[in-house]
């Protein structure tokens, strides 16, 4: 039998109804979830995911109302409903300005993430 590969909509719908399925079996609502490249792979029936396929399902994502982000790892994808992003802060540069950070070295940069990144405590509201 061949496989016949799906399309980036018919991959977003099927990451999406995945989503909203999982959050009717727990009764919550699923408003973010991680997702790994291998899984979409498998959703999409596809060997490689080039980047212009995974731009595609973004694309259809949001359409869809969602959002993708490639994490860290680069192996693994955020995906979150855009609205959510409403709700997080708004950030301008005054605050750089002010403390003198436009005019700081990448050294100087470095010094003051990995002091201010020491220090902070997390405050996310991950979902394990």
């Amino acid at each position: 039998m061949i496989k016949v590969r799906r399309s980036a909509y018919e991959t977003a719908l099927l990451l999406v109804l995945n989503a909203l399925h999982y959050g009717e079996e727990k009764k919550r609502t699923v408003s973010r979830f991680r997702v790994g490249s291998g899984i979409i792979r498998r959703l999409s029936r596809r060997t490689n995911l080039r980047e212009a396929f995974l731009d595609s399902i973004r694309e259809e994502l949001n359409e869809l109302g969602w959002a993708m982000a490639v994490l860290p790892d680069g192996e693994n994808f955020a995906i979150f409903q855009g609205d959510m992003a409403e709700k997080w802060a708004g950030l301008g540069i005054k605050r750089l300005k002010e403390e003198g950070f436009l005019q700081m070295s990448e050294t100087e940069l470095e010094a003051a993430f990995t002091e201010l990144a020491g220090t902070e405590e997390d405050t996310s509201d991950e979902v394990s």
